[in-house]
């Protein structure tokens, strides 16, 4: 991977210190916490802060088959890495990654670049307003997923999904309406049997059907905490989860900001690799101190006038930086294990990182920059 160093690419963020990149090369402002990476990319001056190794390794894991779990606590960033790892693996790139670099790239962040198409849901947007029972639930979980699928199979040029109605004689009709999605058929005319509902693709085999390269994203998986929702979502994730096993859907990644110790209604997941407190992603999410001197040296530049040690600032402000490591991670671990077979970089599993919203918060006031 080479910077970019020809006008051909000036439309493009271009880096202003190691990690951080801006469009047109400088950074007179940080992005809102939420902001998307296409928000980010597209304008002028906004830190775009690049750190390849925890994407690099998240992508290393798909080959394992296996669905992916990550938490980190509210304010630490985990939206920002998700839509950046989005953006890094998405077809028909905003940016192609490739016009990234920082001297921590690895062989590993040339793998994978802009090869699937992204499925984002957030549990956090289905409406339970008035849900009191279980068929509600499903009934909610079931039409924000068909609206989601709908505006899926516009973005990437697919055929309509079918009528909602088509899916409802499912076990789990949302898990239904994903695996249509994103099981295509060959032939032209959609796949539908005598009761004019989708044929399942994932249980009449490969020979049926074509397979698009599909990495479902679940913000907020665990939202929906209410006891009606139980079956429905176990029910759910373990069609998902199947279907990640079984190859018929690449990747299906879930995130939360809810602690991981925290007393949590969480889906029966048999299947699901917990990275959470895993070596290889412990400065994913976050600021790593060489992370923060990026982005001050990136807005000196902008604003030469502006004074403070920003690591002295941070501790004026009892921010400190923590390390999510388990030391004992592999300890009752198989060899057959995915953590284990994936043979992931462990080189980042000591380094603290500082909470994102924080850091920004302390960089906007030292610079006077405007609340993002």
């Amino acid at each position: 991977m080479a910077h970019p160093t020809d006008d051909s690419t000036f439309h493009y963020p271009l880096r202003v210190s190691n990690a951080v990149y801006a469009l047109g090369g400088f950074v007179n402002s940080l992005p809102k916490p939420l902001a998307n990476f296409p928000l980010i990319a597209e304008t002028e001056g906004v830190a775009f802060l690049f750190k390849p190794f925890g994407m690099d390794q998240l992508y290393r894991l798909l080959a394992c088959h296996r669905p992916i779990l990550l938490r980190r606590p509210f304010g630490w960033g985990i939206e920002m890495f998700m839509t950046t790892f989005a953006a890094r693996v998405a077809i028909s790139p905003f940016v192609p990654f490739d016009t990234f670099y920082v001297d921590e790239c690895t062989i590993d962040s040339g793998v994978g670049l802009h090869e699937d198409t992204i499925l984002p849901l957030d549990f956090g947007g289905v409406n339970l307003s008035g849900v009191d029972v279980e068929a509600d639930v499903a009934a909610a979980l079931t039409g924000y997923v068909h609206r989601r699928c709908q505006q899926y199979a516009e973005h990437y040029a697919i055929r309509d999904i079918l009528p909602i109605e088509c899916f409802l004689a499912s076990k789990s009709p949302a898990a239904q309406i994903i695996s249509y999605t994103i099981v295509r058929p060959l032939t032209s005319g959609m796949m539908i049997d005598r009761t004019n509902s989708p044929i399942d693709c994932t249980s009449q085999g490969q020979s049926h059907c074509k397979q698009l390269p599909v990495i479902l994203l679940i913000e907020n998986f665990d939202a929906i905490q209410t006891s009606e929702a139980e079956r429905v979502l176990n029910a759910f994730f373990h069609r998902l989860e199947d279907m990640v096993v079984t190859g018929h859907m690449k990747a299906l990644i879930l995130f939360s900001d809810m602690d991981d110790d925290e007393n949590l209604r969480v889906p029966n997941l048999q299947h699901t690799v917990d990275v959470t407190h895993h070596p290889a992603f412990q400065t994913a999410v976050g600021c790593a101190e060489r992370d923060v001197r990026d982005l001050d040296r990136a807005l000196a530049k902008s604003f030469p006038e502006a004074r403070g040690d920003i690591f002295q600032l941070l501790k004026y402000k009892n921010f400190s930086p923590v390390v999510f490591t388990d030391p004992e991670w592999d300890k009752e671990l198989p060899p057959s294990h995915p953590l284990r077979a994936a043979k992931l970089r462990l080189s980042e599993g000591n380094r603290g990182v500082y909470p994102l919203e924080p850091v920004m918060e302390v960089l906007t006031e030292k610079y006077s920059l405007e609340q993002p």
